[in-house]
């Protein structure tokens, strides 16, 4: 506990030897004897000191106890040992003792401990208690006047202050604050390579990449050796080639697999701009000029993720108190209901999201958040994401945790289609690209799907119930006309499987080729009847892709037989599935797989240099286009050997396996049980779907 001030007075003054008061005050910890040394000074200011031999015996213990605390504080801090002045000298004037020399040492030794303090607790990772020590010491500072017996430890302390300040701010995410401190130090001494380096990864971290590479460059000529910071001007190149260009590169990612380590990237805007929408209402992204399929749009980094929403919720506000410029971001996030009369907002300015914007620096103090509107943006606009394959996709959080949270900044303002023309890539938890999934044209909305679109009508309604919208795209109003319709065929399909599943016999060897053949008509003749009717392209493959949940059940058995198929209709299965996915805005990944097995078994079969090789080979690059842009045929061949670790069909798949082909015999009976009603329905779908009432502008 420290002495309070009546006690300290009565304990100097009783005390008949300079050793006892040395003895009493190093009986206090460091912390504590600056305290006493701060007491000491009011004391002595204030005049209770008046007695000579009073005066000299305080003179003694504090000259003591100066040289041993600045020893111990020089020890803790070489750099700034190097820039330090020895104790004062005693000045004595006659008979008069000249105390002035001792209350600057006082001062220097209240200043450095806080700083060192601030050390301390940013070795320990107490950021929060480190910036608040350096405020203290900074603040301190401040208060001692100028002069030229203060100059040079004061501009030097005051200098490590600030500078270890924007440290502790940038680890916390205070980024202007950050850059403003290191502003600061480099005021006082522009060389300083760690203030240098500190501002040149704070300018990186929004996004001013060549300024970043311009002050790297500085620190790298005051310490041209220093390999860290050769490393950070190396990135800087990559970082502007991204940010400005849309040039990444990520083979070496591609190359290493399934377990390779996410890539970092930076965010890219391409030909893109927030307009209002008039198909969906409030705002949407558009192109602001033609694009070919698969050239890159955006790349973003989430602003946040976490396991569900509401723990979104937290983190998203956090940040939000910790920048007025990620405030800003968020808000425009807010949906037409939450902005109401807010009439200038509801178009953000792309200067927003784009890196190298003008920077308003203002320190995060005095941000008030609202909670209640950070919440409902986070509600609406955050996108569950799963590591998975869509295929495995559920409700519930599965035991590694693959399911989370992410709240994207620029794509957020992307709307949802069924026939998307953009389509979704994540390299890494935090990434996403978003690339053309079709030729886009000059003022054409970009859209992307919210949810899995490999579905009928009804399912997708129910999907929606979780944002404030009601999907009218073309495909949704099209088919609302006749659901049922559509929904009969899709269940009666549905029947099919399942009853092939509950009545399977044994099917003997001879048997194959005929059920065989069987189930192989079960799409073959499904396709020839679409293919058939009188409607536009788009309209049948919509139908496909509301069928889709019948195509792939069939498609995963029809993989392991594809020995037992002719030529002719293995390549045709496999353009019809690619085809039809491909067609409807890539299926989210599930064309891959379908793609991936495919292709494999093709070139098993048939030897990499077949034309049914080429063909698979082909479709599958068009696939692989839609998620990586244009790829190199060994990175190719890389991405195709990663996806097949995850696709590989499991053993009930085998051909060898008796399970396929006691389902494939039932499939067969019970196909021949329902053909003629199921028949009847396609037929009864299909000249509805026809008629010219139902025809969309």
């Amino acid at each position: 506990m420290v002495p309070n001030r009546q006690a300290l007075n009565v304990s100097m003054m009783r005390s008949s030897s300079a050793n006892n008061i040395r003895s009493e005050i190093r009986s206090y910890s460091e912390v504590q004897s600056v305290c006493i040394i701060s007491l000491l000074q009011q004391l002595t200011e204030e005049g209770h000191f008046s007695k000579f031999d009073s005066r000299r015996r305080i003179e003694e213990a504090l000259k003591d106890l100066f040289q041993d605390l600045r020893a111990a504080t020089l020890e803790k801090d070489p750099e700034l040992s190097q820039n330090s002045k020895s104790s004062p000298e005693q000045m004595i004037a006659g008979d008069e003792m000249k105390m002035k020399p001792y209350l600057i040492e006082v001062e220097y030794l209240r200043v450095e401990n806080l700083r060192t303090a601030g050390n301390d607790l940013y070795a320990m990772g107490d950021l929060k208690g480190a910036m608040e020590m350096y405020t203290k010491c900074i603040s301190l500072m401040e208060t001692i006047p100028d002069g030229a017996d203060r100059k040079e430890w004061r501009s030097q302390l005051m200098l490590l202050a600030y500078s270890n300040r924007a440290e502790a701010h940038f680890r916390l995410n205070f980024l202007e604050d950050a850059l403003l401190d290191a502003e600061k130090a480099l005021e006082i001494s522009p060389q300083h390579v760690k203030s240098l380096a500190r501002k040149g990864k704070i300018l990186e971290a929004l996004e001013h990449y060549e300024e970043s590479r311009e002050c790297f460059a500085a620190a790298i000529e005051e310490a041209p050796r220093d390999l860290s910071l050769q490393k950070a001007l190396a990135r800087c190149k990559v970082n502007y080639q991204q940010a400005f260009n849309g040039v990444f590169d990520l083979t070496k990612f591609y190359m290493e697999g399934k377990n390779a380590t996410p890539p970092t990237c930076c965010n890219f805007v391409g030909p893109v701009e927030i307009r209002k929408s008039k198909g969906a209402g409030g705002r949407g992204l558009f192109a602001t000029q033609n694009v070919k399929t698969g050239d890159l749009l955006m790349v973003s980094n989430a602003l946040a993720r976490a396991p569900d929403k509401e723990t979104l919720v937290h983190e998203v506000a956090t940040l939000c108190a910790s920048s007025r410029r990620r405030l800003k971001q968020v808000y425009s996030l807010a949906s037409e209901l939450q902005i109401l009369a807010e009439e200038e907002n509801q178009i953000p300015s792309m200067d927003l999201f784009e890196p190298r914007s003008e920077l308003e620096l203002e320190r995060a103090a005095g941000i008030e958040l609202d909670l209640v509107r950070i919440h409902g943006i986070v509600k609406v606009n955050a996108i569950t994401v799963w590591d998975s394959s869509p295929s495995d996709e559920s409700d519930d959080k599965d035991a590694s945790g693959t399911k989370y949270s992410a709240l994207w900044l620029l794509p957020s303002f992307m709307n949802h289609s069924c026939t998307p023309n953009c389509v979704t890539y994540n390299p890494g938890r935090e990434i996403l690209f978003v690339r053309a999934g079709r030729d886009i044209s000059e003022g054409e909305e970009l859209c992307i799907a919210y949810f899995d679109i490999l579905k009928d009508l009804e399912t997708r309604q129910l999907c929606t119930v979780n944002w404030p919208f009601v999907c009218t795209c073309p495909r949704c109003t099209w088919e609302y006309s006749f659901p049922r319709a559509l929904n009969e065929v899709r269940q009666r399909l549905l029947k099919v499987v399942s009853k092939a599943k509950s009545d399977c016999l044994k099917c003997l060897s001879a048997e194959r080729p005929k059920v065989t053949k069987d189930l192989t008509c079960l799409i073959l003749s499904l396709e020839k009847a679409i293919e058939t009717a009188d409607l536009e392209l788009k309209h049948k493959n919509w139908i496909r892709g509301s069928l889709m949940d019948v195509y792939l059940a069939s498609s995963r058995v029809l993989v392991a037989l594809l020995e037992y198929i002719d030529p002719a209709s293995r390549i045709q299965v496999l353009k019809v599935l690619v085809d039809a996915i491909t067609a409807l805005g890539g299926g989210d990944g599930i064309c891959i797989e379908i793609g991936v097995m495919l292709f494999e078994e093709i070139e098993i079969l048939y030897g990499r240099q077949s034309q049914e090789s080429r063909i698979a080979e082909s479709k599958l690059l068009e696939i692989f286009k839609l998620y990586h842009g244009k790829l190199t045929r060994n990175t190719f061949l890389a991405l195709v050997s990663s996806h097949s670790q995850s696709t590989k069909r499991p053993a009930e798949f085998a051909v060898d396996d008796n399970e396929v082909w006691l389902f494939m015999k039932g499939l067969a009976e019970a196909l021949s049980d329902v053909e003629s009603s199921l028949k009847h329905s396609i037929s009864d779908f299909l000249r509805l779907a026809g008629d010219p009432l139902f025809e969309m502008d």
